[in-house]
């Protein structure tokens, strides 16, 4: 079996890619946090214009305006940014299935495993494991020898 926690934990480009990613989540959270707030700033504004009758129905249906096409453009950032963040995972995991199938064909060369269990802490499938038969190491050392660059695939889908 492999342990995918310690796969997850010790795999240079599992970290790399992981980081990477928390990384453009953050920034994609704090562009939609400003832009949050703006749209927040300027109904304030508008309301204490209203409420000191201190605004135009032309100032008041153009701010309106505004704020009606800066909601649309948070919502259209959002969704863009959801679709992106997406795409980015299913290229990463596709890569990352490849090369871990690769690292197990590799550790499996001559045969000797019938079968090779994926084991994670706290997963109702295989309840005991003898650490005997763990091989995450022997894949661990073969995926991390053949590391190319984090996010290749991660990159190319980044615009």
């Amino acid at each position: 079996y492999i342990n995918v926690d310690t796969l997850e934990s010790q795999y240079a480009f599992f970290k790399e890619s992981k980081d990477k990613f928390e990384q453009q989540q953050k920034a994609i959270e704090n562009e939609l946090a400003k832009l949050q707030k703006d749209i927040q700033s300027q109904y304030m504004t508008i309301q204490k214009k209203v409420q000191e009758k201190n605004i135009s129905q032309e100032e008041y249906e153009k701010t309106g305006a505004r704020i009606q096409s800066m909601e649309k453009n948070y919502e259209q950032k959002a969704a863009k940014h959801s679709e992106d963040m997406y795409k980015r995972t299913e290229a990463f995991q596709k890569e990352y299935k490849s090369k871990l199938d690769e690292a197990l064909k590799a550790v499996n060369k001559d045969g000797k495993y019938d079968f090779i269990l994926n084991y994670q802490e706290g997963t109702p499938f295989i309840l005991h494991v003898n650490p005997k038969y763990d091989i995450t190491s022997e894949v661990l050392t073969i995926l991390n020898n053949s590391a190319t660059p984090a996010a290749t695939t991660t990159d190319s889908t980044a615009k």
